[in-house]
């Protein structure tokens, strides 16, 4: 079988920016007609992989330490098609978001006032 050429995959994120120890989704998206995994990569870590199935992978991660991480998904595993890498993703992972907790006391004045 003669490779029709590199599909085009495109990656998206599910929070960008996300907290810390949230759990990001990873999308790509290659020609629905594509078989095979997708590898997910920050930088040259292997975050894991994805079969693709209607021309989508994902892969779901909430190890990204705080900072900005570089995300490519590439494409393999598919006689028809050639190898391929999506353009780079910056995610970025920030601090856990603060919360305000209001005493019982300032909650029971708000009801009452």
């Amino acid at each position: 079988t003669v490779a029709i050429g590199a599909p085009t995959v495109t990656l998206s994120s599910s929070a960008n920016p996300a907290a810390l120890n949230q759990a990001v989704t990873f999308t790509a998206t290659v020609p629905s007609a594509a078989t095979g995994t997708i590898t997910f990569r920050d930088g040259s870590t292997v975050l894991g992989t994805g079969t693709v199935n209607g021309g989508i992978a994902v892969l779901s991660t909430s190890t990204l330490t705080i900072g900005t991480h570089t995300i490519i998904a590439t494409y393999g595993g598919d006689t028809a098609y050639s190898t391929a890498a999506s353009p780079p993703l910056s995610q970025v992972i920030g601090k856990l978001p603060t919360t305000t907790v209001l005493s019982q006391t300032a909650g029971a004045q708000m009801m009452n006032g």
